[in-house]
This record gives structure tokens, C-alpha cells and sequence, in this order.
């Protein structure tokens, strides 16, 4: 694998669990309510 596509990789990964954590916590937020 390229230094590229290591790098493109890991910000797929990085990004998909943001995403994660970030609907995580807007469930929680709704559940509260």
C-alpha cells in the first residue's frame, strides 16, 4: 500500500468514527428529552 492510500485510509477511519461518536451523543441528547 502507498503512504497515500495509508493516509486516505486513515482518514476514512478517522471520519467514520467521529461520525459514531457524534450520533452517539446526538442520541443520547434526544433520549433525554
Amino acid at each position: 500500500m502507498t503512504p497515500f492510500g495509508a493516509f486516505l485510509w486513515s482518514m476514512f477511519v478517522v471520519l467514520v468514527l467521529g461520525a459514531g461518536v457524534v450520533y452517539a451523543i446526538y442520541r443520547q441528547k434526544r433520549n433525554r428529552q
